[in-house]
């Protein structure tokens, strides 16, 4: 049973783009996003635009893998710079499942005594500014650009699926006190 919900930033997190416009996957990422969405419901949270980040899901094939997709219009404006925020993700959740529009993730993973609830979302982005809303539920990834010897989404998803086995419903006292075990993978 699912019973979180992990929101993926998509470039220098899951993928990176030179500047001749060559798109290279970070190491991993079809294992990666394959086992994860077995237990967790995945939602893509980018600054991109839409055209451009379906066009990498399809290329790589991991566009069905998430219940959701939230784009450049979905983010917010701090300081001049696209920033972003899970109350929005569950908003636009929220709503669908109010209107029946997709009602793939359960409303009881977001809504819990009359409010929202951001205590089973975890959020995955390479930028510290993307995350300073919500930084009890971040995990804040070193940039990808390339590199070969890439392991972080392995190491990750080893973690995730730990915090599947291991945590309760709130996921926030379990990134606190092992967020460590990632510590070479992370920006901390």
């Amino acid at each position: 049973m699912k019973k979180y919900i992990l929101v993926l930033d998509l470039d220098e997190t899951l993928l990176h783009t030179n500047f001749h416009g060559k798109t290279v996957p970070r190491p991993g990422l079809q294992k990666f996003i394959k086992e994860l969405s077995n237990i967790m419901y995945l939602v893509l949270y980018t600054a991109a635009l839409k055209c451009y980040a379906d066009d990498l899901l399809k290329k790589y094939k991991i566009y069905d893998y998430f219940s959701y997709k939230l784009y450049r219009n979905s983010c917010i404006i701090i300081n001049n710079h696209y920033s972003k925020d899970l109350n929005i993700v569950a908003k636009k959740i929220l709503h669908n499942i109010l209107h029946k529009k997709n009602n793939t993730i359960p409303k009881s993973l977001i809504f819990k005594n009359n409010k929202i609830n951001l205590n089973n979302f975890i959020f995955i982005d390479n930028l510290v500014e993307n995350c300073i809303l919500q930084p009890s539920n971040s995990i804040i990834i070193k940039d990808y650009i390339g590199q070969h010897n890439d392991r972080a989404l392995k190491h990750i998803r080893i973690f995730l699926e730990n915090l599947y086995r291991f945590s309760s419903n709130n996921i926030k006292p379990y990134l606190k006190k092992n967020i460590h075990q990632i510590n070479k993978y992370t920006k901390t």
